[in-house]
């Protein structure tokens, strides 16, 4: 998954958990099918969690070697010098 779509889900997801702990306790139970307004809570927190370490590791995905590769690659398609 890109960064940025990771980013972007993160964002609303934060959003939705600020609604869901304004929600009344049933409203939030019939929103999110749930019979505790915690397990809707700890859901999305569970979502926010497993995003955050995807994003984590996706951020680092690169060696050093494969960066410096990569950096390499796009200076040349550009035609730039890699180093000034």
């Amino acid at each position: 998954m890109a960064i940025q779509t990771i980013q972007n889900d993160l964002e609303r997801l934060y959003i939705e958990l600020e609604e869901v702990k304004r929600m009344s306790f049933k409203q939030a139970c019939k929103v999110y099918n749930v019979d505790y307004k915690l397990e809707a809570i700890a859901l999305i927190q569970d979502e926010i969690d497993r995003l955050e370490s995807e994003m984590e590791n996706t951020t680092f995905s690169y060696s050093d070697g494969e960066l410096e590769e990569e950096c390499q690659q796009i200076c040349r398609v550009q035609g730039l010098s890699r180093y000034c």
